[in-house]
């Protein structure tokens, strides 16, 4: 097949430097051996190897008169181009002849290379088309003439809320739903059908039995005076409603002359300094002997001419570590960030464990009476681990754990951490100490209350007898009070329910004085370890996620209500950690019960002030269900979930966030299985000497200059139902299926 040379193909595709012909200004050498009249090879002499390259990939060349185009080219060891091949002869000029070695053969601008560039543009200007353009193949035409569709206002339409979970399945006497019916406004009747041939049109609440291997499918019809609205828990494709093509009116649009502007006007002064005032530079907590010290100047005086040196040695030189190790937070000093601190003198005291769960909330710490824990030292969190256990895959109840180490980011499948087999469950709640984890609840062959317990030391999980659940239920969400007690809030089907387990003697005891308003289920949690915890998002018996937090305070064991610590988008199914003792967030989810727009923005609430924003980072992929963990002073996990509305779109991906800079990035390690709603427990030792420590100013510590990072800042949207998140949608399916068997994946 011959070669051509190329045209612009815009607006076909885009145009590239092989369609529009880069050049030099320099393209020229001579030929490195004799050519031929036929030749379609030419070999040319290449450059030097230290010099730039002359010659494009492709292009023009002309030789004693003859115009050459070569489509693609050699190169020698040292990557310069020494012939050009695919040539096609003959184009324009002299006709080809015999050439002998060291002939001169050029490359400069052609008047090819001006034709092409003038092709390109027409075929721009008749794209895009001139004003009232009759060409229906012009955008003037397109933009004009786009097809509206027709809009029905629901205005003045009761608003329905509709919601069932599955409570019972039984081969042989069918399946028991329960379910719960929200009518807002005005409305004459209303129908609930639960698919199976019987109705109700006065029970808004209550259980219905299915038939065995009957479709599970309720649709509730409102009739008022203005409309008759359907509503359904599950979602089907509604067919396309043709389209009224709607002409808009041709304008003319008139457009004003070029006014003249002014030359520009500007005056120098010759008396101008050239002198480079510099902030001054402090070296933070380093002791760089023994060479120096080394002095630099605050103020750094340039005075042309100059002569910089690209390098500048130094002797015995000892070595430096890439990471500086600041108690209680390890901080990493890389590249062109610096960090405003006060350096605290390192030392020892009592630890404290934090971590986080998945759906159910964050794992928290506290302390059993035995084994005796290990002394606190400079950055004990890295030298330990996190657990994910449990969880669903394909939404069947798993055991299997793996096993996170802080220091190097590596996991590892831990078959002495698994639950035992038969014991298998997902979305469980959470809590933690210094010496044990807590799993608690959740969804083995229906909802239990039985207690597992991981023990730190020998990384075994067993079953804990001591204690129960006041009641069968399944994603709830745990908080702790360093390592005093552990709490286990809310859940499906007992909402509002509150207990609290006690780590010195085992009990456990519901607290009846306090009720979790308003109740909820699928919730994140984040827990300051001295005196208070936080419950935000999920869903309270409707499809709507809640963007309410409620504060738990541990001393009087009452709730807080303070809308400052609230949600800036509502969301359920997301993911928590608690950070250190000064923050911890909340990540991903979705807005409703039914969506298939998963979120990946990033919340962080400030302990001491109950105050939430709205982070720069976010995760790398939207999803939820995803399960955290904590290192404690300066970075965190979000690790598998759902990245779609399918049982089968899991992910056994894990993320690393950085607390000190916000920065979100992928593992390369991964979960051994994907899976989702797992039991995250992490270890981590934090010093709880005092509740909130105060940092000693070390003047050889300090770091003064102070540089500001401009993040990356997220688009952000207003969503149909008034939420304000961050732009962030995912091409999912209905995700409703997921809780037909009464849980998620």
């Amino acid at each position: 097949m011959p070669i051509l040379p190329p045209n612009s193909v815009y607006p076909i595709d885009y145009d590239t430097d092989s369609t529009l012909f880069k050049v030099y200004n320099t393209t020229e050498t001579t030929l490195s051996s004799d050519l031929s009249a036929w030749a379609t090879t030419i070999n040319i002499t290449p450059i030097a190897a230290t010099d730039d390259e002359i010659w494009a990939e492709n292009g023009y060349a002309t030789i004693s008169g003859e115009l050459i185009y070569y489509d693609d080219v050699q190169r020698d060891g040292n990557q310069k181009i020494n012939a050009l091949i695919n040539c096609v002869r003959n184009l324009g000029g002299n006709a080809p002849r015999f050439n002998e070695s060291g002939t001169w053969i050029r490359g400069f601008v052609l008047a090819e290379h001006h034709n092409n560039l003038a092709r390109a543009i027409v075929n721009s200007e008749n794209f895009i088309g001139i004003n009232l353009s009759p060409d229906k193949i012009t955008l003037d035409w397109r933009i004009r003439n786009l097809t509206q569709p027709e809009f029905v206002d629901d205005y003045g339409c009761p608003q329905v809320n509709f919601i069932y979970y599955i409570t019972d399945i039984d081969p042989l006497l069918g399946t028991t739903i329960s379910y719960f019916l929200e009518i807002i406004g005005v409305y004459d009747s209303f129908i609930l059908e639960f698919g199976d041939n019987t109705l109700t049109n006065s029970e808004l609440s209550g259980t219905h039995i299915y038939p065995p291997n009957s479709t599970i499918d309720p649709t509730v019809t409102v009739y008022s005076a203005l409309c008759q609205t359907v509503n359904s828990a599950v979602s089907r494709n509604q067919p396309n409603e043709p389209l009224i093509a709607v002409v808009p009116d041709e304008q003319n649009i008139t457009i004003d002359p070029i006014a003249d502007f002014p030359d520009l006007q500007y005056i120098t002064d010759p008396n101008t300094s050239a002198d480079l005032n510099l902030p001054p530079i402090v070296f933070p907590c380093l002791d760089i002997g023994p060479f120096g010290p080394i002095n630099i100047p605050s103020t750094i005086i340039i005075d042309p001419p100059f002569i910089i040196p690209s390098q500048i040695m130094f002797s015995n030189i000892p070595i430096i570590a890439n990471t500086v190790s600041i108690s209680p937070v390890n901080i990493e000093v890389v590249g062109d960030q610096f960090i405003e601190l006060v350096c605290i003198p390192l030392g020892s005291g009592s630890g404290a464990a934090t971590g986080s769960s998945g759906a159910g909330g964050p794992v928290t710490g506290d302390k059993s009476p035995s084994p005796t824990p290990v002394p606190l030292g400079p950055s004990t969190g890295l030298n330990y681990s996190g657990y994910a256990i449990g969880g669903a895959a394909n939404n069947i109840s798993v055991g299997t754990a793996n096993k996170i180490l802080y220091r190097t980011d590596t996991i590892s499948a831990l078959a002495s951490a698994a639950l035992p087999n038969g014991s298998f469950k997902a979305g469980a709640t959470v809590t933690a100490n210094s010496n044990y984890g807590y799993i608690a609840g959740g969804i083995s062959q229906g909802y239990t209350n039985s207690f597992f317990r991981l023990q730190f030391s020998n990384e075994t999980t067993s079953a804990y007898t001591s204690a129960t659940l006041s009641s069968n239920r399944s994603y709830g969400a745990g908080l702790s009070h360093g390592d005093t007690s552990g709490y286990f809030t809310g859940g499906i089907p007992t909402l509002t329910i509150n207990d609290k387990l006690t780590y010195s003697s085992g009990t456990i005891s519901t607290l009846a004085s306090i009720q979790l308003n308003p109740g909820r289920y699928v919730h994140g949690s984040a827990s300051n370890q001295y005196d208070k915890g936080y419950l935000a998002g999920g869903i309270s018996g409707s499809n709507a996620a809640l963007s309410n937090t409620s504060l738990l305070v541990y001393s009087t064991d009452t709730y807080s209500a303070k809308t400052t610590d609230d949600l800036k988008a509502a969301r359920q199914r997301l993911g928590s950690v608690d950070g250190n003792n000064a923050v911890g967030f909340f990540a991903g989810g979705s807005g409703n019960l039914s969506s298939t727009i998963f979120l990946k923005s990033i919340e962080k609430i400030h302990y001491p002030s109950d105050t939430t924003v709205a982070m720069y980072g976010v995760l790398t992929t939207a999803k939820i269900n995803l399960g955290g963990l904590n290192e404690g002073s300066s970075k965190g996990y979000w690790l598998g979930g759902n990245t779609a509305a399918s049982t089968s779109s899991m992910t056994n991906t894990i993320e690393s966030y950085h607390y000190i800079n916000d920065i979100v990035s992928a593992l390369y390690n991964t979960l051994t299985q994907a899976k989702t709603n797992m039991a995250c427990i992490s270890r981590v030792w934090i010093n709880t000497s005092t509740p909130t420590p105060t940092p000693t100013p070390v003047p050889a510590f300090a770091m003064n200059s102070v540089e500001t990072i401009q993040p990356n800042i997220p688009q952000f949207i207003t969503l149909s139902n008034g939420y304000v998140v961050p732009n962030e949608a995912s091409e999912n399916t209905n995700y409703f299926d997921l809780v037909q068997n009464g849980y998620d994946s």
